[in-house]
């Protein structure tokens, strides 16, 4: 090839006229350059992988990730379920129902006849005796009355709430008037011994003071007195109580022997005997009777305070060791 004279003149020129793209392209072929050289640096450094490991891994772990896409999208989360509690939550404890004490509830049309009650702290022991249709009978809480469809709810010192479809309705101790219910038991009983200093007093009869030895049970009578600890809606049994009222107002309980009179006989009571008091507590009072009643259970010594033909009579009995 033969340049003339004039050509190679013009080669300055030219390089000056395309400078800019001469720059352009030097540069793309240097960083082309340095990128292939530094990916043969980088392949170098790492080391080459076995092909049949890795074909080994692959065919082992194609199934494995398949089974699990196919569980994962298949799969049923047990943790859910189970805190559905289809089936209720085991041994939780749930909290003893509050039963409510009925105050006004009013008075009911059945024809009963509360003889009796026996009325304690603990509110779901209290027993009543109500008669029906002539036939008397020993009712404990949440028993049914018989030949009605009432329950026993409640059971207090001179009333019982009987719940009568539903609608709880209020039965009086015998002799005592519903409408005056609030007043006979803040009014004094007629009759009533105030004790204090050692000293006895009363407004009516005559006081016997003359001590009397404390009684002991015949063996029939503690076998009665076990039993009635144990079931005190037995007590119909052995004594039948009814209040006993002085112008419309409590004087006590008018007490007769059961048909097991042994109890009855070995306490020194007699039929018509009213107890007035039981350790000191007045039974005129619902507070000091419901107290009265809960001793009964657990008293080693009774202190019974009755009245015979306008006398008052003062029996001691010791009671059987449990």
């Amino acid at each position: 090839m033969i340049l003339n004279q004039s050509s190679l003149q013009n080669l300055p020129a030219l390089f000056s006229a395309h400078q800019p793209r001469i720059r352009l392209a030097v540069v793309v072929l240097l960083c082309l350059y340095l990128i292939a050289f530094a990916a043969e640096i980088t392949w170098k450094l790492i080391p080459e992988p076995d092909s049949n490991a890795s074909l080994a891994g692959l065919n082992a772990a194609g199934p494995r990730s398949a089974g699990s896409s196919s569980n994962s999208q298949r799969g049923v989360d047990i943790s859910q379920i189970q805190r559905l509690n289809l089936f209720g939550e085991v041994n939780k404890a749930v909290p003893p129902p509050v039963q409510e004490t009925i105050t006004d509830a009013p008075e009911t049309q059945l024809n009963l006849v509360l003889s009796g009650v026996v009325s304690t702290s603990a509110e779901d022991q209290g027993t009543a005796i109500i008669e029906n249709r002539g036939k008397q009978a020993t009712y404990a809480i949440g028993e049914k009355i018989e030949g009605t469809n009432a329950t026993l709810s409640q059971v207090h010192t001179d009333r019982v709430i009987i719940k009568n479809g539903g609608r709880h309705e209020t039965l009086m101790l015998d002799g005592l008037d519903f409408t005056k219910r609030r007043a006979a038991q803040q009014s004094p009983a007629t009759g009533r011994i105030t004790r204090g200093n050692n000293q006895s007093t009363a407004t009516m009869g005559r006081i016997d003071n003359s001590p009397q030895p404390a009684r002991e049970l015949s063996d029939e009578a503690v076998a009665a007195t076990e039993a009635l600890r144990e079931s005190p809606s037995s007590f119909i049994d052995f004594i039948t109580v009814t209040p006993a009222l002085e112008g419309g107002q409590m004087a006590g309980y008018k007490v007769k022997p059961g048909k097991n009179p042994s109890l009855f006989e070995s306490v020194g009571l007699q039929n018509g005997d009213i107890v007035i008091q039981i350790n000191g507590l007045d039974l005129t009072d619902p507070a000091q009777a419901r107290e009265a009643m809960g001793e009964l259970r657990t008293a080693q010594s009774i202190e019974l305070t009755v009245t015979r033909e306008g006398e008052y009579i003062t029996l001691y009995l010791d009671m059987p060791e449990q």
